[in-house]
């Protein structure tokens, strides 16, 4: 699927450049993400295409930012509100989130299938009538002296064998409720690491708006970043007055409860000219909190070098 940005206001999106859904899914949910770090507002009208067609298959315009945004959903909402979900539309939607990357597609709820019970095989009324014949036929062969001694060997087998099928049972359903309880763990783990990176990452930009910002005051400046730093770091800052325009995430490093990150960001210089850096810094999460333990050093940054 193609997507192309027709008109925006607030946000900075290439206009009338038709490129892959997966690319500007991304840029729009960062520009999504700047406006919620900065407490602004913006506005952006789109067309969708299919592979190889000039006409749209969809046109809508949206107001952000979205608390919990997802391309996909605010379109299904809007089919929705105007009372348009058929089948054709529920195939369009499913097109477009196989379209965007495997991260950020929408999954469905699956239900954890509950362990069937064996089922014990029902004897037959005409078997039940068979059977006390056959056993009357079979000690009937045998002698008098060796009923009691058949008979007890009989049961012993048979108690063997339903003990045996028995346990076997058991152990089976064990393993099995085992595996369930492991897979669901498991995905409960990658559930809490996609909900700490999502928070980790909103922090990350949260601090860097507030970091550079055009705020000259030392007082006002550093009361702003004293919710994001360690109490050491504090008296170490100082106005930078160097606004940052723009922040795409590059690298999250973890070791424990510790966190080495990166972002490329857009700064505004002088007479506006804007200069792209490298910045990274340290932070960790104490009582549930993220805090910065290092401050941003900035290095030169260019794609692929």
């Amino acid at each position: 699927m193609i997507i192309e940005f027709l008109q925006t206001n607030g946000v900075e999106l290439p206009l009338n450049q038709k490129m892959d859904l997966d690319k500007g899914f991304v840029q729009l949910k960062r520009q999504n993400e700047e406006l919620l770090a900065r407490s602004e507002i913006g506005w952006c009208s789109f067309a969708i295409y299919a592979e190889g067609q000039e006409i749209p298959a969809y046109e809508g315009e949206f107001d952000f930012p979205v608390q919990d945004f997802h391309l996909v959903r605010m379109i299904e909402e809007n089919f929705k509100k105007e009372n348009e979900i058929d089948s054709q539309v529920q195939a369009f939607l499913e097109v477009l989130n196989h379209s965007l990357p495997k991260y950020y597609r929408l999954k469905p709820e699956k239900n954890v299938k509950q362990v069937k019970e064996k089922k014990i095989r029902k004897v037959s009324q005409k078997e039940s009538r068979e059977i006390p014949v056959k056993m009357e036929r079979t000690i009937q062969e045998v002698p008098k002296k060796s009923q009691k001694k058949w008979f007890l060997i009989s049961t012993i087998l048979i108690s063997g064998i339903l003990f045996a099928q028995t346990t076997y049972f058991s152990i089976k359903m064990n393993q099995s409720t085992q595996e369930i309880v492991q897979l669901h763990d498991q995905l409960e783990t990658m559930k809490e690491n996609l909900d700490s990176q999502g928070q980790l990452d909103t922090f990350c930009r949260y601090f860097l708006t507030n970091f550079y910002s055009k705020e000259s005051d030392k007082e006002v400046y550093q009361e702003k970043n004293k919710v994001f730093l360690s109490n050491q770091l504090i008296d170490q800052i100082s106005p930078n007055e160097t606004p940052v325009k723009s922040i795409l995430s590059w690298s999250i490093q973890s070791n424990k409860q510790q966190w080495i990150v990166s972002y490329v960001i857009s700064l505004e210089e002088n007479e506006g000219k804007q200069v792209t850096k490298k910045v990274t810094f340290t932070l960790k999460k104490k009582n549930k909190q993220y805090q910065v333990t290092q401050l941003p050093e900035l290095e030169n940054f260019e794609i692929n070098s």
